[in-house]
């Protein structure tokens, strides 16, 4: 099997079909049959505006987690024991991101996730909200082991108030929901989410 990771549609179709090209040649040169088929698919991200404000909104007003002593003292030994930069769990709000146009030459992927694929069909954000320590390593024990302690629930606390506000406010405000099927039915058409 193969894995093809792009930034777009067009680039991943392309991969795909050298992919194609690559297995039938080889199956030419060793008298093999072959086969094409998607397994699975991680489409490039495409947020909803409207509701990331509407979020970003709730998470100010929910604030981030209050971190204890031992909460800090527990992330900077980690970070120390990783040799990164020893800062500690977030204090301070960072600014809402986000870009409706992101150059080629800076558009260098990201993480894959089945997350793109719904973004297609529904409006969709995600949250990301301080429950690890800063500097751990993705799919790797350092991220792993804050799980098991009140940094994580503290976070995945906070951010649980910040989607039910939100969910309320869609379910309240018919403004919103207008800002969030304009924005949506704007996206780029043509895509063929596979």
């Amino acid at each position: 099997w193969y894995y093809f990771r792009e930034t777009d549609y067009d680039h991943i179709k392309e991969l795909w079909d050298l992919g194609d090209t690559m297995a039938k040649a080889a199956s030419e040169m060793t008298g093999t049959a072959w086969s094409s088929r998607v397994l699975g698919s991680a489409w490039p991200q495409h947020g909803n505006r409207p509701i990331a404000e509407a979020m970003y909104e709730n998470i100010k007003a929910v604030g981030l987690p209050q971190w204890s002593d031992a909460d800090q003292q527990f992330a900077k030994a980690l970070q120390r024991a990783m040799g990164t930069d020893e800062r500690g769990l977030v204090t301070n709000l960072s600014q809402l991101r986000g870009r409706e146009f992101i150059p080629p030459e800076q558009q260098t992927g990201g993480a894959s996730d089945d997350i793109g694929d719904v973004m297609w069909a529904v409006p969709t954000i995600t949250l990301r909200f301080p429950s690890n320590v800063p500097g751990a390593i993705g799919h790797h024990w350092t991220s792993a082991i804050a799980m098991a302690t009140p940094v994580a629930h503290k976070g995945a606390t906070q951010g649980a108030k910040a989607y039910a506000m939100t969910i309320v406010d869609l379910l309240a405000s018919a403004e919103l929901r207008r800002s969030v099927e304009t924005e949506f039915a704007s996206r780029p058409t043509g895509v063929k989410v596979l």
